[in-house]
């Protein structure tokens, strides 16, 4: 009964484990793809406005044909900008009039444009291309606080649940099995107390179960008798002892 209780006791954690686990993952994927969203959107609303406000202050000089000045404002803008690898502004016939570039080149980028005009006309184009690695470094690190958390959370609800468990029903199974191995105990000793009286009696005594089989036999009683306990001992009484009744006319 104990085994069978505490094989149900592991199994129910083994579920609650489990269920706990899924739903913690559907959790953790749903913030993180939340966070994602609204990181990479974030992201591209900066570039943008800050590509617009590059716009804004390389349009009059874009005007005045001041194309020195035009390439201080691309170069200091993507010097002081580590997402920035590469800004270009490009004239409406082609000329490109700046190309900034970075040393180290990047692996995951998003590219963005934005055309200045002036009264209608096209006046100029900037491109930018962003590196997203800082975005992703954010990212992971918020995915290890993810999982982090969930093992913390699981771990603190497992020991949760598992004193409930204790307090609710291992406890009260183990003291109610001690109780019995007491109960037991008690029978036991009070059986040997008995067969010890009965043995000690001066007169043959045995007992006999509801089908005439012995149960119990003392020493008197055997030589009396005349037999082994082996030889009595779940045998029918009436093999052994029966009895002749004479009548007389």
């Amino acid at each position: 009964m104990k085994i069978d209780r505490k094989k149900q006791m592991r199994r129910f954690l083994l579920a609650y484990a489990l269920l706990l686990t899924l739903f913690l993952a559907i959790a953790d994927l749903l913030i993180y793809q939340q966070q994602q969203n609204s990181l990479y959107t974030e992201f591209k609303d900066t570039q943008k406005t800050e590509l617009h406000l590059m716009g804004l202050l390389t349009q009059e000089a874009m005007l005045q044909e001041d194309y020195a000045l035009i390439e201080w404002f691309v170069r200091q803008w993507g010097k002081k900008r580590e997402e920035v690898v590469t800004l270009r502004a490009v004239a409406p016939n082609g000329f490109v009039i700046v190309d900034y570039q970075r040393m180290d080149p990047a692996t995951e980028t998003i590219t963005f444009t934005h055309k200045v005009d002036h009264s209608g006309d096209l006046v100029m184009k900037l491109e930018l291309v962003s590196d997203t690695r800082g975005m992703n470094r954010l990212l992971n690190t918020l995915l290890l606080k993810l999982l982090g958390g969930s093992v913390v959370l699981m771990l603190l609800m497992a020991i949760a649940v598992w004193f409930v468990l204790q307090r609710l029903a291992i406890r009260p199974l183990e003291v109610e099995i001690g109780r019995r191995h007491q109960v037991e105990a008690k029978l036991r000793e009070l059986h040997q107390q008995n067969q010890l009286l009965l043995e000690s009696a001066g007169e043959g005594i045995f007992s006999l179960n509801q089908d005439g089989v012995c149960v119990f036999i003392n020493d008197l009683a055997l030589g009396l008798l005349g037999h082994k306990r082996e030889e009595i001992i779940g045998v029918m009484m009436h093999e052994i002892i029966h009895h002749t009744f004479f009548f007389c006319l």
